[in-house]
C-alpha cells in the first residue's frame, strides 16, 4: 500500500493498482472498445489490462465474460470451424472391401430415355463407378454389378456373394 492506493506486485515489472469494484466496468469498456480498443478475445484482454496496470482478483473471468457479452464481437468474430462432435474415421484397411451405394435421380433424360445412375464408391482407394440407368428396378442394379464390371463383386459386409446374380439376391442385402 503506497499513500491511499492499494497494489499487488507484479512477477514481469511495475506493481499492479488493485482496482475497486466500481472501476472494473469502466476499464474493460475503456480497453476493450475504447480509443486504443481492438475487439480483442478474453484472455488478451485481461493480458492487456495487467500490462497498462490494472489488477483485480477475477480478471481473467471478468474480462472473458465481457467479450462474450460484446455485440461488435459476436456479429464481427470469425465462426468455429469444427465440428460439434468429435470426427470418427472409417477403418477399411482393405480395398473393395466397404462400398457406398447411392441411387441419384430423377435427372433430366439422356439419349436412351437415362433418367438415374448408380454411384458406387470405395471407401478405401475412394474409386468411384458410375452408370446411367432407366429405371431403379432390382434387375437394372443387377446389371451394374453383374459379371464384366469393375468392381466383379465378391464379398459385401463380410458375406460371400454368388457369381450369378438375380434380383432375390438383393433382398438380402437391402438393395
Amino acid at each position: 500500500m503506497y499513500g491511499d492506493d492499494l497494489y499487488k506486485k507484479s512477477w514481469d515489472g511495475p506493481r499492479l493498482i488493485c482496482v475497486s469494484q466500481d472501476d472494473i466496468t469502466k476499464i474493460l469498456v475503456e480497453v476493450h472498445q475504447g480509443w486504443c480498443g481492438s475487439h480483442i478475445g478474453g484472455m488478451s484482454l485481461a493480458v492487456k489490462i495487467t500490462r497498462i496496470g490494472y489488477y483485480w482478483p477475477n480478471l481473467v473471468q471478468d474480462a472473458t465474460n465481457f467479450v462474450k457479452k460484446c455485440d461488435v464481437c459476436q456479429r464481427m468474430g470469425s465462426a468455429q470451424h469444427q465440428p460439434t462432435t468429435s470426427m470418427t474415421p472409417i477403418l477399411n484397411p482393405v480395398s473393395f472391401a466397404i462400398w457406398g451405394i447411392d441411387l441419384v435421380g430423377k435427372l433430366p433424360k439422356a439419349k436412351g430415355s437415362l433418367e438415374y445412375a448408380v454411384v458406387v464408391v470405395d471407401y478405401f482407394s475412394k474409386w468411384v463407378e458410375v452408370a446411367p440407368l432407366k429405371k431403379t428396378d432390382s434387375d437394372n442394379i443387377v446389371r451394374f454389378f453383374g459379371p464384366g464390371t469393375t468392381y466383379g463383386m465378391e464379398r459385401m459386409n463380410g458375406d460371400a456373394i454368388p457369381r450369378t446374380w438375380h434380383a432375390s439376391n438383393l433382398a438380402i442385402y437391402y438393395v
